[in-house]
């Protein structure tokens, strides 16, 4: 026993030795805190009843490796509702998710039919949609672009193309820039 305290004392003599293990341990207590909580904070974003201005909310939800299944739990827990009396749903309470696909980036989710119907007057899908777009497009960043589905068909996609083409037309004439 007392040959494997000495050793430790001459190993710790030295500062450089004493420093890293200091690290190492500060490591291992950080990688075991990350294996032990397997949560992700994930942001939403509801509207307020009183006034219509944003309330973000902060949720802890387990952690997942596949993107798909993580977007899947962010939208799940999204159509749950706010927790907040005050805050207002964004879709119908039986509005659920039916797939996830992500390919090359892109995010593809489809919410089943009742989600194209409005919940309260003040509030329309158009606006619900939005807000869940860049609730996605927030909390993960690794995607490029966020597709939203309604029971297989896009909504709103006719509006969405013609105000593409629209701004992708370049106006002839002279350039103010010289």
């Amino acid at each position: 026993m007392s040959n494997v305290l000495l050793r430790l004392r001459v190993f710790f003599a030295h500062t450089a030795r004493r420093r890293l293990f200091y690290i190492a341990l500060l490591l291992l207590i950080a990688l075991t805190d990350y294996a032990v909580c397997a949560r992700t904070a994930r942001a939403y974003e509801f509207m307020s009843v009183k006034d219509g201005k944003p309330i973000v909310e902060r949720r802890f939800l387990p952690r997942t490796f596949s993107k798909e299944t993580a977007i899947e739990r962010y939208v799940s827990e999204y159509l749950l509702g706010p927790v907040s009396v005050d805050s207002s749903y964004l879709f119908a309470k039986g509005v659920s998710v039916r797939t996830v696909i992500v390919r090359g980036g892109v995010a593809s989710v489809d919410l089943s039919a009742d989600a194209a119907f409005p919940l309260e007057p003040g509030l329309d899908v158009r606006r619900s949609l939005a807000i869940l777009i860049a609730g996605i497009e927030r909390n993960f960043p690794s995607l490029k672009r966020v597709k939203v589905y309604i029971e297989g068909h896009e909504p709103y996609a006719e509006s969405l193309s013609e105000r593409h083409s629209n701004e992708s037309v370049s106006k002839k004439g002279k350039s103010v820039d010289k």
